[in-house]
Parts: C-alpha cells; structure tokens; sequence
C-alpha cells in the first residue's frame, strides 16, 4: 500500500465517523432519559483519583465530584451512552 493509499483510506474513515456523528448524538439525546443502565449509588471523592473508564482525575471539571461504588466511573462517564 502506497502512502497515498493510507491518506486516502485515512480520509475515508474519518468522513464516516464525522457522517455517523450527529445519529450518535440525536440517540444520546434521544435516549437520555430512559437509559437501560442505572449507576450508583455515588460517594463525593475527597483525594484524587482516576475514573476506571476514561483515566481521567476525579474530581474536576470534566469528571465531576463524584464516582459510582459499584462501577468506579465518574459523573461523566455514567452520563454517556456505554457504547461510546
């Protein structure tokens, strides 16, 4: 395979992702209330710690200020469909 041939599948690849984006976000919306998973319950982090889904720390912005016992995702995590 050529180089040219990378950038070109490349470039395909990312304009199906791109294409499939909005679908993605309208079932999220969609969905957002009546979700098949149910998290909890939620204890407040005192000392850092990493999100066992993202890595990200907890707390902060992005993560929130609290993780799920059961699952050890934060916030933000449990707010996203699994599948993403």
């Amino acid at each position: 395979m050529s180089g040219a041939d990378v950038d070109k599948e490349h470039v395909e690849i990312q304009y199906r992702i791109q294409a499939m984006l909005h679908h993605l976000a309208a079932e999220t919306i969609e969905n957002s209330e009546t979700t098949a998973y149910s998290f909890g319950p939620f204890h407040t982090v005192v000392a850092n710690t990493t999100c066992n889904r993202c890595s990200l720390m907890v707390p902060s912005l992005q993560t929130g200020r609290a993780v799920c016992q059961e699952t050890g995702w934060c916030e933000a995590c449990t707010s996203v469909p699994p599948y993403m």
